[in-house]
């Protein structure tokens, strides 16, 4: 038994904190595979993500949720699929490498991004004050995803539901993230 273990150390310290009845908490169990694939390839992905999780590619700008595993395929470019898987105990993402390389190049970038649910009251209210596109509700629905600014940073924004979202960063600005968020939250409550 080594002296000194390997211990997780999350980009927030697991940071959770409620303003009202809007909850603003880090998500830590979430393994973010990202697949690039080229053009010509794309038909063969299509095939691959039907055989592997029985679903379509999600059109672009939208989310697919495969419940068993808790899996959430990111449509984000015609080329681009972010694969959020919400179980780093028992990961899928490694063991479908080997049928994703003659299709495209997956990296995993869990260490890249910083990820935040806001879910609550004010959710709408404190995000308008900070997120350069409408994401009011029918116009941004319920899996709709969008890669954006939200003042100087730049974000991805899913909608969870109609009052909850999540949100990813660059993991390097994980303060700078959260204390905007947070600020915004201040303002509004």
């Amino acid at each position: 038994m080594h002296k000194h273990p390997l211990v997780p150390k999350f980009f927030l310290d697991n940071y959770k904190k409620y303003f009202g009845s809007t909850k603003l908490e880090e998500i830590t169990n979430l393994r973010i595979g990202v697949l690039s694939i080229p053009i010509n390839s794309l038909d063969n992905a299509r095939k691959l993500i039907i055989k592997k999780f029985d679903c379509d590619l999600p059109n672009i700008s939208k989310s697919i949720i495969i419940e068993a595993p808790k899996l959430r395929i990111l449509r984000m470019t015609i080329e681009q699929l972010f694969f959020l898987e919400f179980d780093k105990i028992n990961p899928i993402i490694y063991p479908i490498y080997s049928g994703f390389q003659s299709v495209g190049y997956l990296s995993d970038q869990s260490d890249a991004w910083v990820s935040i649910r806001i879910k609550g009251e004010k959710v709408i209210p404190a995000l308008e004050r900070i997120c350069t596109i409408d994401i009011r509700y029918p116009g941004f629905p319920e899996n709709s995803v969008a890669r954006t600014q939200m003042e100087h940073l730049s974000v991805i924004i899913i909608r969870e539901s109609l009052d909850g979202f999540l949100m990813m960063s660059a993991s390097s600005s994980a303060g700078s993230f959260l204390e905007m968020l947070e600020v915004s939250l201040e303002q509004v409550i």
